[in-house]
């Protein structure tokens, strides 16, 4: 593949924070690179010979040099219009490489032409030929952004127009998909520049980011790890194309980014069975659920009044603001059922954990032996005779079991747990911690390690983090007695 330099005119550096936190430096400006010459496809027919081709060629030459060297009132290349002046002003641009255009524009649309004709009835005849006038297209090469139309470029495009619409024997279904395909060129260079602007598509990307709720962790876990990370602006995957060899990918534009947010939107949403997740147990603290429903609902609408939606982002925004409201009603209806199932289950189960709170009381206190074990059964055994304000017990007697190997036996195969209190009953449960911690430095001769003692407790829940818990973990930090 021959070497056709390319050479950009940097005018604007700029910063584009991306979604994970870092900064994308992106440098815009124009590029310029001088036509060249391509081969034709491999044919029974011989261009060079055929008498006919060859009278096509010589027309179309002539016809092509009118535009290099002038005509009449017409000035010569690259006086003859406003736009293309202008490309005296970019240093490599050199008249001298334009002289053999002509030339090679009447091949290109001669080659062109042919191929057609040979190839649509081929299986794979839409490739063929389409990588083919993309193969043509691109050895234009590029004009800077304010010169206009590559050289002879406007020519080739209708030229190979009209010998579609007149070929004889291609099907007329067929031809609409060539024409469409040729037509797609006539779109101006600014406006497809304009749609593909890369900090247009960061800022588009960002925003649907922000909005999905990610954040419900019992939905989607580190999923928006996995999107901070990915940045899906281009439409489709490389290509190679076949003749030039060269691999291809088209950005998408800001309306073909939004509609794949669309459907990423509609696919992460279907994905989704909250049903299913409160059978396995992955949705277990419901009333932490229902406020991040409520939460991320509220925060989309805001979204909606204050920052600037189009019209079509607005569509994935209501996806997720029905999307929402469904689950939120959904397990309005669902709590209370599950919670009085689990009361029932709870009340009618035998308490078969007395015996073992009897063995715990005998066995030396792994974390601290001064600290008796009976007194540390005595202590916490209340937390599962006294209930929240939903009705439920702080702890059942075999979470009561659980929590005391875990953290006094140092039986690390013990899980975590969560217990179980409402809204506004945090700094009374971990009250109670704080109270044996108490004891234990004024009459068991504990040392005054309170983090130690923290970090105990939070090995064995998973209600709250470190930062908060110790927030609480002071006397009287509430009122309310046990």
């Amino acid at each position: 593949m021959k070497d056709h330099p390319f050479y950009f005119y940097g005018k604007r550096i700029a910063n584009t924070s991306l979604c994970n936190g870092r900064v994308l430096t992106h440098v815009s400006g124009t590029g310029y690179q001088a036509p060249y010459e391509i081969e034709q496809v491999k044919s029974e027919h011989d261009f060079s010979t055929c008498a006919e081709c060859q009278k096509s060629f010589a027309h179309l030459k002539e016809w092509l040099n009118y535009f290099y060297v002038g005509k009449n009132k017409r000035k010569p290349f690259p006086l003859c219009c406003a736009y293309h002046e202008k490309l005296i002003n970019y240093p490599h641009f050199k008249r001298d490489d334009f002289a053999n255009t002509p030339e090679w524009t009447a091949k290109k649309i001669l080659y062109t032409a042919r191929h057609i004709s040979e190839s649509y009835q081929s299986d794979d005849w839409y490739k063929l030929i389409t990588h083919y006038i993309e193969y043509a297209v691109e050895s234009f090469g590029m004009m800077p952004k304010d010169c206009g139309n590559e050289f002879h470029f406007p020519e080739y495009l209708e030229r190979i127009s009209v010998s579609v619409k007149k070929a004889k024997g291609i099907p007329d279904i067929k031809k609409q998909r060539i024409l469409a395909y040729i037509d797609s060129y006539y779109i101006s260079t600014d406006k497809k520049k304009e749609n593909t602007d890369l900090s247009i598509l960061i800022s588009t990307y960002n925003k649907w980011l922000n909005e999905f709720p990610f954040e419900i962790h019992n939905y989607f876990g580190e999923l928006k790890e996995h999107y901070q990370n990915t940045l899906p602006i281009l439409k489709e995957k490389f290509e190679q194309n076949i003749y030039s060899l060269k691999f291809r990918a088209a950005l998408h534009t800001q309306e073909s980014l939004v509609a794949a947010l669309v459907r990423i939107t509609e696919k992460l949403l279907g994905q989704i069975n909250s049903t299913e997740l409160i059978e396995k147990g992955v949705i277990t603290d419901y009333n932490k659920h229902q406020i991040d429903l409520i939460n991320k609902s509220h925060r989309i609408k805001q979204a909606e009044l204050i920052k600037g939606f189009t019209h079509a982002e607005k569509k994935y925004l209501s996806i997720l603001k029905e999307w929402l409201q469904n689950e939120k009603e959904y397990f309005k209806e669902i709590v209370p059922l599950l919670t009085a199932k689990a009361q029932n289950s709870a009340q009618q189960k035998p308490d078969n954990t007395e015996p073992i709170l009897n063995e715990l009381s005998k066995a030396e206190n792994q974390f601290w032996k001064g600290l008796p074990m009976q007194v540390v059964v005595d202590h916490f055994r209340v937390m599962t005779e006294r209930k929240n304000k939903k009705g439920v017990h702080f702890l059942t007697p075999e979470q009561l079991c659980i929590f005391l190997k875990r953290a006094f036996l140092n039986d690390t195969a013990q899980p975590k747990q969560k217990i179980n209190y409402a809204n506004g009953e945090k700094g009374f449960v971990i009250k109670r911690f704080y109270e044996l911690f108490d004891l234990a430095v004024s009459e068991y001769a504990y040392p005054q390690k309170k983090k130690e003692f923290i970090q105990l407790i939070i090995n064995c829940f998973d209600n709250w983090d470190e930062r908060t818990f110790t927030v609480y973990f002071k006397p009287n930090k509430t009122k309310e007695s046990w």
